[in-house]
């Protein structure tokens, strides 16, 4: 099985009650020390799937092996044929059993067939579902000389580069120590007045009516020790740096908006790996870290910034201190399927299973 694809469930699915993938898989399933998982729905009434992978001693007494974080959370129309990937990342089950738990959240019908393979999928990218901009730390990094980051490529080829012309203010790419859940990652360092690191974007995102980002970072000091080091990005308009977070603590953001919102005491952001997710349209803005919301509002006026940075802000003057490993930016709002198929792979790629 591992390495192959392995059909798990080809069927009809009606109503709410949970269906189950074949008892025949339930030892090979176990026997996987990770997951990629694919799904295909087809539709006939708008509802959500969700996929749950479940262990057993014995066969008869079942608990999910990831409790409140189901492997493939996916939203749909009816008459629509929709594919969702997901991925567990934890350690083999201890448990001897293994199985897949299927359930619709409404009354309808869908067909479903779930194909699993060992190990983390290869078959999405953020590209799949068209960013304007894509940036990870692994692909399309040039350095200089000395190991400073001069250039940071966007992988959409809209243009949307990262660059730094001054060789003081390159970051670096992140040490073994730096990473983000085990993934490489361009590290930035706020520690030295004068040449804090920074990275301006080469293009323009003023053009945007709506918006969608995603970051994937890793603090290396919290709180900030001043405001001078408490940037993260420049996105938004409102003339005020996000911060993630604040020398108070509190997180701080204005991406893609005229306003910045105060979000409330950040977590921890100092161990594994952390998503900020940030969403601006017409008199709708809301913020999300690690899927859990951290605040909205209907009362929003679109703002991205013409001169965007990464790692702080030029024109505030405050900079970040740690690593950023991926950003994807869209110029609209996704909708749930492709949220879930993004929020899949990250959670796959940088280990992180509380991740809904």
């Amino acid at each position: 099985m591992p390495g192959d694809d392995v059909l798990a469930f080809d069927d009809f699915i009606y109503g709410t009650s949970a269906v189950y993938s074949s008892s025949f898989l339930d030892g090979p399933l176990a026997e996987l020390e990770s997951y990629s998982i694919q799904a295909t729905v087809d539709t006939f009434s708008q509802n959500t799937l969700t996929i749950q992978l479940e262990t057993s001693a014995d066969g008869r007494h079942w608990m999910p092996k990831n409790p409140g974080v189901p492997e493939i959370s996916v939203s749909f129309g009816a008459g629509a044929t929709v594919s969702s990937f997901g991925e567990d990342v934890g350690a083999r089950p201890a448990l001897a059993l293994a199985r897949l738990r299927l359930q619709l959240l409404s009354s309808g019908g869908v067909r479903v067939r779930v194909y699993v393979r060992q190990g983390p999928s290869a078959r999405f990218t953020p590209l799949a579902i068209a960013p304007r901009a894509w940036l990870r730390a692994d692909l399309g990094v040039t350095t200089d000389g000395t190991g400073g980051v001069s250039t940071w490529r966007d992988l959409t080829a809209n243009g949307f580069d990262a660059t730094q012309g001054t060789a003081t203010r390159r970051p670096r790419l992140a040490t073994p120590s730096q990473l983000v859940g085990g993934q490489p990652a361009v590290y930035f360092d706020a520690s030295s007045s004068g040449s804090e690191k920074i990275m301006s974007m080469a293009s323009s995102l003023a053009g945007f009516t709506a918006g969608h980002a995603f970051v994937v970072f890793r603090r290396s000091v919290q709180p900030p020790p001043s405001a001078l080091r408490a940037g993260f990005w420049r996105l938004g308009t409102s003339g005020l740096d996000t911060q993630i977070p604040d020398i108070s603590g509190n997180i701080q953001d204005d991406t893609g908006s005229t306003t910045r919102r105060n979000l409330g005491t950040a977590p921890s952001l100092t161990s594994s790996a952390h998503c900020f997710e940030s969403r601006s349209a017409a008199s709708a803005w809301s913020a999300y870290l690690n899927g859990q919301s951290l605040g909205s509002s209907g009362a929003n006026t679109v703002g991205f910034s013409a001169a965007p940075d990464i790692g702080g802000d030029w024109n505030v003057g405050s900079f970040y201190d740690g690593a950023i490993a991926e950003i994807v930016l869209f110029d609209r709002i996704l909708v749930a399927s492709e949220r879930s198929r993004l929020v899949q792979y990250l959670k796959a790629r940088y280990l992180m299973p509380s991740f809904p």
